[in-house]
């Protein structure tokens, strides 16, 4: 069996045995419909695994290009906590990888941005514990907290270091940034 080139610490060999051992997941993921999500959903259907796709518009291309993946398709938002526990109910992971991120905002569009990341984020993660998810991924990065706005209102980051009132069990996996075009395996040479 092959890890990641990344990996060496304990709990990376255990996120990879977690991964390769399960060969038959069902996840719940959020963001299915971006640049990331797109990658994950075809690397995970390559793996047979059975995804729920929470999507807020079904009717949309992008969740049209997800329904062709076989992805079951759930009409909700992450800024919307009712029905989140339900439609997670019986999944083995919930990889919460929505988020919004952009530069130079204004008021309106820096709430929205809070709305998403951060109330989304404690919305999915609440949900997950609700419905007894053994294992939840949030794809994240400090960008999606901001900067985004100009003196002399600038906003502060806070990163993973941030600590989080405690109900939820966290491990923080950091990695570099990602680009670079749609494609390819996100989960090669683990298995």
């Amino acid at each position: 069996m092959r890890i990641p080139r990344a990996c060496g610490s304990q709990w990376d060999w255990e996120v990879a045995m977690y991964f390769v051992k399960e060969a038959a997941m069902k996840v719940f993921l959020t963001g299915a419909t971006g640049f990331i999500g797109q990658a994950l959903v075809r690397a995970m259907c390559k793996r047979g695994w059975h995804i729920n796709a929470l999507v807020r518009d079904t009717q949309a291309a992008s969740a049209q290009w997800l329904r062709q993946q076989e992805v079951t398709l759930v009409a909700g938002d992450v800024t919307e906590s009712s029905g989140l526990a339900d439609a997670m109910r019986g999944c083995n992971v919930v990889l919460h990888n929505a988020g919004v991120y952009e530069f130079g905002l204004d008021k309106a569009s820096i709430q929205r941005m809070q709305r998403v990341n951060v109330q989304g984020t404690d919305n999915v993660l609440g949900a997950a514990l609700k419905a007894g998810v053994p294992r939840t991924f949030h794809v994240s990065s400090t960008m999606a907290l901001g900067a985004s706005s100009y003196a002399p209102n600038e906003a502060s980051v806070a990163d993973e270091t941030k600590i989080h009132p405690g109900h939820f069990l966290t491990r923080i996996f950091h990695t570099t940034p990602l680009y670079g075009p749609i494609g390819g395996d996100f989960c090669a040479g683990w298995g």
